[in-house]
């Protein structure tokens, strides 16, 4: 039996299936429950319940397929909500003149 090298350096994802991750999945399964939920809890006409889905089923595969520069569009969106909520501080430094 020969021996095989495996570089144990690598951060790679694992995948769950269909190509995608664990987080991926559950981005999408989220906003499909969140969009079957929306759909089934109002008694109104097909199109307008449908109307109501789409935005939380979109949402929900925007973030579990789309990818912006190599990183998952979850985490651009988790950098903008830190950058967005933290402190500022406006430092004057004082000079004397003369």
């Amino acid at each position: 039996m020969t021996s095989a090298k495996v570089p144990q350096h690598l951060e790679l994802g694992d995948v769950v299936a269909f190509g995608l991750g664990a987080a991926d999945l559950v981005c999408i399964a989220c906003g499909a429950v969140a969009a079957w939920w929306l759909a089934t809890s109002f008694d109104a006409p097909t199109v307008v319940r449908a109307a109501l889905a789409a935005p939380a089923l979109v949402i929900g595969l925007t973030l579990g397929l789309v990818r912006i520069g190599g990183q998952d569009l979850r985490v651009w969106v988790l950098r903008l909500v830190r950058f967005g909520i933290r402190p500022r501080l406006l430092l004057v430094e004082r000079r004397r003149c003369g």
